[in-house]
């Protein structure tokens, strides 16, 4: 008997919902390229790898580029023993490099820009934690803001949620929605993701208000079960987030991002300057509510315990490629680059 399809509410409020099968990705990204500055597409060659870059006017409305080959290759849709769904990791880089760029490190020697991000690829499936590892300044945090729509990527194509279309052309209004909707996110900084002027509960309502919930009695009813989830005081959330100490701010951004039940969760270094002790407590959170609500997650970190924890897939990036990828206890135990070697013998 085939397996069930996954069902997933994207806004409950108004009772959208879309299936997405088994073997089908939520999150399905190809060709992500990302740099600062000017100059590189005319002193260097196409950034985008044979399309367009998708600026020009506003920023994320322009040509898609071509597909060259099979875009999953290491990492997209599909199964079958292919890498990007827990194949071998793959040997001294990433298909899609971005070669013919004649760089020093990440920096266009001719002109300045700073490639963030080039031509990374992978996939997200229904259920799973895809960790994200690296170390400042490899792009992984630039990776999670553009597939959240923060920041504005030169080419790449994204599908979500099994739509057909490239996510990143679509307009700055259904973008937002998407982010309301579909997507939550935490960030490093809790300065990024809540307002510290307002209460706590205001701030979860936030994200439940802009997807048309407006019954007052729905809304406080959410808020408590939120707030019980992240383990914190109902009577706390009448405090702004600045009395908190930064476990309970991280613990307030978690419970804001999974107040619409999102399928996709984005994790952006949720640890990073938290004791060890307060670390443990966001941790145990995170993984209660991922295998609870059977939420997909990306998870950015340079902290391999975390990913240990979490991941059950893991992506090596360094230098804005993905330089090796394949399953958690794979990369850790056998890792086959010397960058993700080095990784695993300093966490020994």
């Amino acid at each position: 008997m085939p397996d069930e399809p996954v069902l997933s509410l994207y806004n409950p409020q108004q009772g959208q919902e879309y299936l997405v099968e088994p073997d089908e990705p939520v999150l399905s990204l190809s060709g992500l390229t990302m740099y600062y500055g000017q100059g590189c597409p005319e002193c260097e060659g196409d950034p985008g790898r044979g399309g367009d870059p998708l600026r020009g006017g506003d920023p994320l409305r322009g040509g898609e580029p071509e597909r060259k080959g099979d875009p999953g290759r290491g990492g997209a849709p599909g199964r079958g023993g292919a890498p990007g769904r827990g194949g071998a990791p793959e040997r001294g880089g990433d298909p899609e490099r971005a070669g013919g760029v004649g760089l020093e490190k990440n920096r266009c020697p001719r002109c300045g820009a700073i490639w963030a991000l080039r031509g990374v690829s992978l996939s997200l499936f229904p259920g799973e934690v895809l960790g994200i590892v690296g170390e400042s300044g490899s792009g992984k945090s630039t990776l999670a803001r553009c597939l959240y729509f923060d920041e504005s990527p030169r080419a790449g194509t994204l599908r979500l949620l099994g739509r057909p279309e490239n996510a990143f052309l679509l307009s700055r209004q259904a973008r937002k929605q998407i982010r309301r909707e579909s997507m939550g996110m935490v960030y490093q900084n809790p300065l990024a993701g809540l307002k510290m002027d307002y209460s706590v509960a205001a701030n979860i309502a936030e994200n439940l208000i802009a997807a048309n919930c407006k019954n007052v009695a729905r809304l406080k009813q959410r808020v408590y079960e939120l707030l019980e989830i992240v383990e914190i005081p109902a009577y706390r959330g009448k405090e702004t987030p600045a009395s908190f100490s930064g476990g309970m701010q991280q613990r307030v951004q978690i419970a804001k991002a999974i107040a619409n039940r999102p399928g996709i969760l984005l994790l952006d270094e949720v640890t990073t300057g938290l004791d060890l002790s307060v670390q443990a407590k966001v941790l145990d959170v995170i993984k209660k509510i991922i295998r609870e609500a059977g939420i997909a997650a990306i998870l950015v970190s340079h902290d391999l315990a975390v990913i240990r924890l979490l991941a059950d897939r893991t992506l090596v990036m360094l230098d804005g490629e993905v330089i090796e990828r394949g399953l958690t206890d794979q990369i850790l135990e056998n890792p086959r680059h010397f960058y993700t070697q080095q990784l695993v013998y300093s966490l020994l």
